[in-house]
């Protein structure tokens, strides 16, 4: 939802959180080295929360476990991180095949 910086730079809002269309990248932008490289555009999508999680109930999974961390786990949100707004970076997210009885 927000454009990527360094520690000390503004936070910005990019994208809506509830956008459903693809997100268009061109940059060449490698999301856990940092690297910028020549790239061909490529498509991603961004998904909701309650996505993640129905999709995985509506599979017939277990929610074992659910929890959000304020770390971020790549080398591009650290003006996120480093905001003060305490928002959310990652999570983690256990789901269980249930037994068959």
């Amino acid at each position: 939802m927000f454009e990527p910086g360094q520690a000390d730079d503004p936070v910005k809002w990019e994208l809506s959180y509830f956008r459903t269309e693809a997100y268009i990248d061109e940059s060449g932008l490698d999301y856990y080295g940092g690297e910028s490289y020549d790239a061909t555009p490529n498509a991603s999508f961004s998904h909701k929360m309650s996505d993640i999680i129905m999709g995985g109930i509506n599979s017939g999974l277990v929610l074992e476990h659910f929890e959000e961390l304020p770390k971020h786990i790549s080398h591009t949100w650290w003006n996120v991180e480093h905001s003060g707004l305490g928002l959310p970076m990652s999570f983690v997210l256990v789901f269980r095949k249930p037994d068959k009885n």
